[in-house]
This record gives C-alpha cells, structure tokens and sequence, in this order.
C-alpha cells in the first residue's frame, strides 16, 4: 500500500470521520479490499434533506485522491449504480456563497470548482488564502473536513434539491 493511501486509511478511522457516519452524515461505499484495487478513488455518500421533486436522501461522490493529504480530493458527483459521473440535472441545486462549488458547466466535469476541492485549488491558487476557512489545508486537511463542508452545504438552507426540480 502507497503512504498516501496508508494515511487515507487511518483517518477513516479517526473519530470525527466514525462521528459522521454513527451520526449518518456520511459513510464510506467501497470496502477496504476494493479501495485497495482502484487507489487512488474511493466513493463515499452524504445525506441530504429531501428537498425539490426528485427527493433524493443522498449523494455519492467520487473522490480521487493521488498525493492524499498534500493535494486535495478531486471530487464529483456519481451515479454509483451506472458507475459514471451524475448526471447534470441530478446535481445539487445550491445557492448562497458556495453556489460556485457546485457549477456544472466549468471545464472539468469530474471536480468541483471549490476551494476544498483540487479542482478549485488548481485552478485558484489563491483560495488557500482567500477562502481559508474552508480551503483544503495541504498536509493539515483531513478526509472528514472535505465531507464536513459537503454535508453542511447540502443540509442548509442554500440547498434547494436538484437541477431538475
């Protein structure tokens, strides 16, 4: 096993990772044997108020996760049954301040243009400063702050269900 999948595993163990999901925040998809298979991506769901016409109860993201720890999770959103990128109408509607993390019209379809993403990092380096508060923090960060600001986002007022309705 790679050092950065190594550390990845142990803060799948850490409490404020087992919290969220004894307190059905959020949970891990894919077992040990089979992160282990497709390093460096792993799948994990939030929950979500059902809000709009479609009712989803939760999400699924991908992350990808090479140099864990020093480069953010490269996430999206997943239809785990298809086994490909959501669609776009199924996307979470957000609106308020990190409306912007989740666009689904900037140029890479399989990351969110957010500053706890490495999406969003690449392409605006300067959000580690700007936007701190909830910028991934290389080598500091965490797999739990990552869904920590995923699920606040899609359980607050700012979320309003998916594209579609």
């Amino acid at each position: 096993m790679k050092p950065d999948q190594l550390l990845f595993e142990d803060h799948l163990r850490l409490p404020e990772f087992t919290q969220g999901e004894i307190l059905g925040y959020w949970g891990i998809v894919n077992e040990k044997e089979e992160r282990e298979a497709i390093w460096p991506l792993s799948f994990f769901w939030i929950s979500v108020p059902p809000r709009g016409t479609k009712q989803i109860t939760k999400y699924y993201l991908r992350l990808e996760l090479t140099n864990y720890n020093v480069l953010a999770p490269a996430g999206c959103f997943w239809d785990i049954e298809k086994n490909v990128r959501l669609d776009n109408s199924l996307w979470p509607r957000v609106t308020g301040p990190f409306a912007r993390g989740f666009r689904i019209d900037w140029q890479n379809a399989h990351e969110l243009y957010a500053p706890w993403d490495k999406g969003g990092l690449q392409a605006h380096p300067e959000w580690a400063t700007t936007s701190s508060a909830v910028a991934w923090k290389s080598g500091n960060s965490k797999i739990h702050n990552y869904l920590e600001i995923m699920y606040e986002i899609l359980n607050s007022e700012n979320y309003h269900g998916t594209n579609a309705g």
